[in-house]
């Protein structure tokens, strides 16, 4: 058993530490709850993984819990004072994986972004390193001092108990400290840090030959938009650090948020982000966390036009706005494409256009397949991609209005609305607007598939984009065709693929 004095060694480094971390957390309140000027912004004081109404507990938790431990070194006697050699061997080996993952943190960001040298977003990383020393000090005692004295056979009982008893005790400290650092976003960021999120967007970029990043990123999720008719719009934000007011894109996602859509909004959100771009990746009803009932078309246009009035009151949003996205991306984009003040400065359009009645009626007759696939994928609440078989079962039968049920045995009410309405009526008018392309307001740049059913009427978009739009936009406007099918790289006789669609509609954006 260690003496009193050897705990004493230790004490007025632990409260060093606690203090340098209770400034740190007190900084982040007097900055998040007053309008104080002499201390770092609110972005520089988190990551941003966590919204800092959760942040904040986990901290106080985490105060409380190094207050306990700090006054047992103080007294020399406690729970956290009596020497366990496992606890110490579980916090030394803790301790310095988190420290180390810090340091490399500090070094991968410094070197990603230039702009952050030496000292810029290292609030975090500092006081992670504060948490990360005062485990490794606690851990260092407990290793350091255990003793395990046998003096006769009656003392191997209590040795024995003792062993037991450390286990108990480590396991009951991991399993507390687990909660309390993920709650404080430690474990959060120090596993991100190393996920496909956090390293995918360099690397890409570097394979892609795209300008280098400039800024660090902060996230913000789950962010709610409230409509005027009670719906809730939930989106991720991407912000990148220290711009103050930065120009912004929109992308209207109309998926489920499903941990692959995650991780590909979050490299997609990094990449525009770390060059200067806040980035708004919206849910649209019913999808990616919104709220609402997903029925394709009907509420795309108001809530677009609520969505950049939001925007527009934000107070990262420099004025400029940018939309970015295909097929269905695309017609989110083309409803407001005659919007202004606010509006869009800048469309980029892919495999989609204004004419989604001569997409899905190609010559006067109905595209079964597209409308079938699209209709199974996007009828619930999560996306399904229907096998071959399944859609073998809708091809096969007649009348087409029955084609949803015999493919999956249900109801999907608006493909019957799509095979229902085979004339150019006012149902499509509501859908395709009126002359979208002669009331563009911004310029645009198309993309489409040789392969692609969308490829006559982008076409037709195009032309009259030229003819009829006002001529600085039209002028300004652009036409891109490549080997393409629907957001799919097609592989020519002979073996030769291109590179993949994904990439190609995504590099113009940021190149």
């Amino acid at each position: 058993m260690p003496t009193h004095h050897a705990s004493h060694r230790y004490t007025p480094w632990l409260w060093l530490l606690l203090g340098l971390f209770c400034l740190r957390v007190l900084g982040h309140m007097l900055v998040a709850f007053f309008p104080v000027s002499f201390l770092p912004p609110m972005e520089a004081w988190s990551s941003g993984l966590l919204p800092y109404h959760w942040l904040l507990p986990g901290q106080c938790l985490i105060i409380l819990l190094s207050i306990k431990v700090c006054l047992d070194f103080t007294q020399g006697q406690g729970r956290f004072v009596v020497p366990r050699r496992a606890l110490g061997w579980h916090l030394l080996g803790f301790g310095c994986v988190y420290f180390g993952v810090m340091v490399i943190r500090y070094v991968v960001r410094m070197r990603l972004y230039p702009s952050e040298r030496w000292l810029g977003g290292s609030i975090p990383i500092v006081f992670h390193c504060v948490l990360a020393s005062f485990m490794l000090l606690v851990g260092h005692y407990h290793w350091v001092h255990t003793r395990c004295e046998v003096q006769d056979g009656r003392d191997l009982p209590s040795c024995s108990r003792r062993r037991s008893r450390v286990s108990h005790m480590a396991g009951l400290l991991l399993i507390s400290l687990g909660p309390l650092l993920w709650y404080s976003e430690t474990l959060v960021d120090t596993l991100c840090t190393a996920t496909v999120g956090r390293f995918a967007p360099p690397i890409l970029a570097r394979q892609l030959h795209l300008r280098p990043a400039a800024y660090a990123v902060r996230i913000e999720r789950g962010v709610p938009m409230h409509t005027s008719d009670g719906i809730v719009l939930v989106s991720d934000i991407y912000h990148p650090r220290r711009t103050g007011r930065s120009p912004t894109i929109l992308v209207r996602l109309p998926y489920a948020k499903t941990l692959v859509n995650t991780l590909f909004a979050t490299v997609v959100g990094r990449m525009w982000a770390a060059r200067g771009h806040t980035v708004v990746v919206q849910g649209t009803r019913g999808r990616y966390q919104s709220s609402g009932h997903h029925d394709p078309f009907r509420s795309e246009r108001q809530d677009g036009i609520e969505t950049l009035a939001w925007i527009a009151q934000q107070p990262w949003f420099n004025g400029r706005l940018g939309m970015w996205g295909g097929s269905y991306f695309g017609y989110t984009q083309w409803v407001l494409a005659d919007q202004v003040d606010p509006g869009p400065a800048a469309f980029m359009i892919q495999l989609a256009s204004t004419d989604f009645y001569g997409m899905f009626y190609p010559g006067g007759a109905f595209s079964l397949e597209s409308a079938l696939y699209w209709a199974i994928r996007s009828r619930g609440p999560q996306d399904t991609i229907p096998s071959p078989e399944t859609l073998q079962r809708g091809y096969a039968r007649f009348p087409l209005v029955e084609a949803d049920n015999q493919a999956v045995g249900e109801e999907i009410p608006f493909f019957n609305d799509w095979v229902n309405h085979p004339e150019r009526d006012p149902y499509w008018a509501a859908i395709d607007g009126e002359d979208r392309p002669r009331t563009l307001q911004a310029p645009v740049l198309l993309m489409a598939g040789w392969f692609d059913a969308f490829l006559p009427t982008q076409l037709d978009d195009f032309v009259r984009i030229r003819r009829e739009a006002d001529p600085r936009i039209a002028s300004a406007t652009r036409l891109m065709i490549g080997p393409w099918a629907h957001a799919q790289t097609v592989t020519f006789p002979g073996g030769l693929t291109p590179r993949n669609y994904r990439l190609e509609s995504f590099v113009p954006s940021v190149a």
